[in-house]
């Protein structure tokens, strides 16, 4: 985020799912304080938890969809989140739907970090098709559980080959990885 507002990386900044909305609350906080008034905070989720695979892949993610009552959290509770801390505001953008449905809206706007945490493969593939021609030079993809679920970690290494994506994937923790836009 710092490295973002300093360099004065274009774009909004979203979060391809959000659950208590924590990660993005961080974002707002961070372009508060900068005195960044110019960029939005993009929210996309169904907010009702993780749906079905339609095509499940083998592993511990094809059963996400069963505890979607813990992970589906309604957009109303996200936005009390945010209110409390005196973060919500017309920059606050919410997009509610499954990803296939709402990413396509969401291409040809200017991205300087797009946070993935859809964790199956069918729910990272679409913001990254209809995102990533819109992240600046200098830009940032995190993904979230990248090192938790094998189908995160499918779905990056196919869309960076299919993208021919030759920056470096660097690790955050033992679960998250992100990779800069050169």
């Amino acid at each position: 985020m710092t490295h973002i507002v300093r360099k004065n990386v274009k774009g909004d900044l979203i979060e391809a799912g959000v659950w208590r909305g924590g990660a993005s609350m961080l974002m707002k906080a961070v372009l508060d304080a900068y005195g960044d008034t110019k960029r939005h905070v993009v929210l996309a989720d169904s907010f009702r938890g993780v749906p079905k695979p339609k095509q499940p892949r083998g592993d511990h993610g094809d059963e996400l969809h069963r505890i979607s009552g813990y992970l589906g959290v309604p957009r109303e509770k996200v936005q009390e989140h945010f209110s409390r801390y005196g973060l919500l505001d017309d920059r606050i953008e919410f997009v509610e739907g499954l990803f296939e449905k709402t990413m396509p809206q969401l291409a040809g706007r200017r991205w300087s970090l797009i946070r993935l945490d859809g964790d199956l493969y069918e729910s990272l593939m679409p913001p990254l098709e209809h995102l990533y021609d819109g992240l600046s030079r200098g830009g940032f993809v995190i993904i979230d559980d990248y090192n938790t679920f094998p189908q995160a970690e499918q779905a990056i290494a196919d869309f960076r080959e299919q993208r021919r994506v030759t920056a470096p994937l660097r690790r955050i923790d033992e679960h998250a990885a992100f990779w800069c836009k050169s």
